[in-house]
């Protein structure tokens, strides 16, 4: 049997919902939203969803040893959607965890 990813959200509060609601999927569990990737120092994860974040925020996340998806902003995550993409996470999570 496979283990079901933990996701973490990272997106302000005003989005942060939303989000929630549209990423919500029966493939992977989203254990946590927050409002920064500090928020989340205490949380085991495996994929972190960043939403349009600095490079420094990836690299913070990267640091983690987690994967990385950027929802608009920076460069330099695993994964990279456009805002009006997000949904499409919900059929490209396992790109993620492809052998390179």
């Amino acid at each position: 049997m496979c283990r079901i990813p933990k996701i973490v959200l990272v997106a302000p509060q005003d989005v942060g919902a939303e989000l929630r609601r549209s990423l919500s999927s029966f493939e992977y569990e989203i254990v946590a939203a927050v409002e920064s990737i500090d928020d989340a120092r205490d949380i085991t994860f495996d994929v972190a969803v960043l939403w349009e974040p600095e490079a420094s925020v990836v690299a913070a996340a990267r640091e983690r040893g987690v994967k990385t998806v950027a929802v608009g902003g920076a460069n330099g995550a695993d994964l990279q959607l456009a805002a009006d993409e997000a949904t499409t996470f919900k059929t490209r999570i396992w790109e993620l965890f492809r052998p390179a």
